[in-house]
């Protein structure tokens, strides 16, 4: 829209065509962000606590230790959704505890191995943001293998929006800001796997990503569980990497009664995943219930 006035003079027209793409931002953001909470209060303390506790079980301190022989038995969390839910509940490693006198104390949850390889900026490091770094990210465990609302490329940089160094700035003002300043959000947003495989080939991010994902999954003393996923077609390029690796175990959720229509699919996909393995290195696959997880609660 910037250079159309240098190719043609019809100032009706020009104004028209900023006004769409105003609207075309607004109806962006509303769509991406419109069912995801605003700030990270609206999710409540037992909600993080209840998240981090089941995150500690592939991310938490307590596996690693005198019970483990001294081995760090840290994974890494990989995960297909755009929201900020995963660096919010990553992040809230304290709770406010009220005994009943009302007295406030504070309550440190069990820390979580969560670096996501993003790191303050060396010429701006007071800026809003923080920026990815693949050489420097060494113990990178957290991947978002589809993008995400908060990471935005920006000429030379993949920038991720931070809660705290924007003073608390809802997600949606955020989102915005970005879009006028001409920063676009990183996700997958393409339908077929094909075409998202070769965005993902696009992105250094994206493709460290999947590499990391491959890697975890061609190790045979490694144990893959899937949480939320119905292990669909159009993310067939996900879960080749599963069907090509070594690791011995899989688990999968299923959601309500394990015979529905929906469960029944994601059984019968999940039971190709196996069957396309060799011989040499089988798969087993293990169903368990969703609820169980009890990853927000009651």
């Amino acid at each position: 829209m910037a250079i159309l006035p240098l190719y043609h003079n019809d100032s009706e027209l020009c104004e028209r065509l900023n006004l769409h793409a105003e609207r075309l931002k607004d109806i962006f953001v509303r769509t991406i962000a419109g069912k995801h909470p605003a700030r990270p209060s609206e999710i409540t303390d037992a909600q993080y606590r209840s998240c981090r506790e089941f995150l500690s079980y592939f991310a938490g301190e307590r596996r690693t230790g005198d019970n483990t022989g001294g081995r760090d038995l840290r994974g890494y969390i990989c995960t297909l959704n755009y929201d900020m839910l995963l660096y919010w509940t990553s992040m809230h490693d304290r709770l406010i505890h009220h005994d009943n006198e009302g007295n406030p104390s504070i309550i440190t949850l069990e820390a979580l191995q969560h670096d996501d390889g993003f790191r303050s900026p060396e010429d701006e490091p007071e800026a809003e943001y923080v920026t990815w770094d693949g050489e420097e990210a060494y113990n990178q465990c957290i991947y978002y293998l589809h993008g995400a609302l908060h990471l935005y490329d920006y000429g030379s940089r993949l920038q991720k929006l931070c809660w705290e160094r924007s003073g608390g700035k809802p997600l949606i003002d955020q989102i915005r800001q970005s879009l006028d300043d001409g920063r676009f959000p990183l996700f997958v947003s393409e339908g077929h796997t094909d075409e998202k495989f070769e965005r993902i080939r696009h992105s250094g991010y994206l493709h460290t990503g999947l590499r990391k994902f491959r890697g975890a999954c061609n190790t045979q003393n490694h144990t893959l569980f899937i949480f939320g996923h119905s292990l669909a077609e159009n993310d067939a390029h996900i879960f080749r990497q599963i069907s090509k690796g070594r690791l011995r175990s899989l688990y999968v959720s299923l959601y309500g009664d394990p015979d529905s229509e929906g469960n029944l699919a994601i059984r019968r996909r999940a039971e190709l995943i196996a069957g396309q393995r060799s011989e040499r290195y089988p798969l087993e696959v293990t169903f368990y219930d969703a609820a169980s997880a009890n990853v927000w609660g009651n």
